[in-house]
């Protein structure tokens, strides 16, 4: 998740992702998009130049939440300030802002 989960000293974590609890955040998984992704390396001339677009499915930043918690067994809160102070977050809020602010 973009390098956005965060261990507390506590042992719980907190996703820093910056967009509203409700915006739908697309997702995808090697499980759901790899078969995909091999077609394309084996034929690189079928897709030279082309855009595919992928998708697992769309989360909110809610949902991504309990998710990981459910998957990790740790409490988990959001911090869903525009500038959380981490690599790349600049990049992402301005991201985030265009499409979903």
């Amino acid at each position: 998740m973009f390098g956005m989960a965060v261990k507390n000293d506590d042992g719980s974590y907190t996703l820093r992702i910056p967009c509203k609890e409700t915006t739908k955040i697309a997702g995808c998984d090697i499980g759901d998009t790899g078969s995909v992704v091999l077609q394309i390396f084996k034929n690189p001339e079928a897709y030279n130049g082309k855009i595919v677009s992928l998708c697992g499915e769309e989360l909110t930043a809610g949902a991504m939440r309990e998710l990981f918690e459910k998957k990790t067994g740790k409490k988990t809160t959001l911090d869903l300030t525009p500038h959380a102070g981490y690599p790349g977050a600049h990049e992402m809020v301005c991201f985030y802002l265009i499409r979903f602010f």
